[in-house]
């Protein structure tokens, strides 16, 4: 794989004056030839982007006749999700 993907964050370009310097994230991604682009994807995209990606790599793993990493992929995704219950338990 090539490429990165790096968060990122500015001030909101809102043009109600309550939230126009709120912070506001987005994803800068680096392509081949250094080219960037920059988007901002809704949870459920992230989420829909997560289940084709595993969705991939099964099909991967089938095709190849390769045990399934998918087990190892989703204890990793609950133990990031336990630490952010966790940080936002802590607020």
């Amino acid at each position: 794989m090539t490429g990165q993907i790096n968060l990122k964050v500015r001030n909101g370009f809102s043009k109600d004056a309550r939230y126009k310097y709120y912070p506001y994230w987005y994803l800068e991604i680096i392509g081949d030839g250094n080219k960037k682009v920059n988007i901002t994807p809704s949870f459920e995209q992230i989420r829909n982007l997560l289940i084709d990606i595993f969705n991939h790599e099964k099909m991967v793993d089938n095709s190849r006749n390769r045990i399934h990493d998918a087990p190892k992929w989703i204890k990793y995704l609950e133990n990031t999700l336990e630490e952010i219950k966790e940080e936002i338990k802590n607020e």
